[in-house]
């Protein structure tokens, strides 16, 4: 598969183990890992793999929840169309 090229969009949703302590009602874990840094590590995993340099992700939307099944993350990536200034 060719790397993707140009600017892209990256879209992940990562889903958490919930730890036995934490009641149901919480879906939102506020505690680490910080999105961020699990954002980071996704996109070092998929250099070489999807796209030839991190640098090309321009758009990034990222988000954790506490997982109702398997935990786990779902990514998207969308190659951005350029316009000329």
């Amino acid at each position: 598969m060719p790397f993707a090229d140009g600017a892209l969009c990256v879209t992940i949703a990562f889903r958490l183990p919930r730890p036995k302590s934490k009641p149901k009602k919480f879906v939102l874990p506020t505690s680490k890992p910080d999105a961020s840094k699990l954002a980071r590590a996704a996109e070092d995993e998929l250099t070489g793999i999807v796209w030839r340099d991190d640098a090309q992700v321009c758009k990034l939307v990222v988000t954790k929840v506490y997982a109702t099944g398997i935990p786990g993350a779902t990514i998207t990536v969308e190659v951005m169309e350029a316009h000329a200034a």
